[in-house]
């Protein structure tokens, strides 16, 4: 029985080429979407906001009763602050997956560095080996 340590079955594997393929396929697209959601957030801000500043025909059309004006007002303000906390929660997201893929491309990244390390190591100890037979 094989040492759990030596144990290739419980040995911490990593192909480099199948998890940036993943990150490729399942992670990017996430992040792609999310940003492109968030500049949909972004827009819908801008234009709650240009609604208010401008006091824009439709929303603000007649005064009824004089508490049309006002209320529209504090809708769009608070339409205008729920929406920039979307974008805010929406940009959160997109750094956080981000930083995520980063750190998963820097262990891919050092796990092929500790590999090419090693056969350079087999590579010289076989260069070693093959000087030492021919003397």
């Amino acid at each position: 029985m094989a040492a759990p340590e030596n144990d290739p079955d419980k040995v911490y594997k990593l192909s480099p080429e199948h998890m940036e393929e993943s990150i490729e396929l399942y992670l990017d697209p996430v992040i792609q979407e999310l940003r492109r959601i968030a500049g949909i957030y972004r827009a819908a801000h801008d234009q709650a906001r240009a609604a208010h500043v401008e006091e824009t025909p439709g929303w603000f059309g007649g005064e009824g009763n004089g508490h049309v004006k006002p209320a529209i007002s504090s809708f769009l303000n608070e339409v205008t602050f729920q929406v920039s906390e979307l974008v805010g929660d929406q940009d959160e997201l997109v750094a956080s997956l981000q930083n995520y893929r980063d750190m998963l491309q820097a262990h891919i990244n050092q796990a092929v560095q500790n590999d090419l390390a090693h056969a350079d190591q087999f590579i010289a100890i076989h260069r070693e080996l093959d000087e030492k037979r021919f003397w």
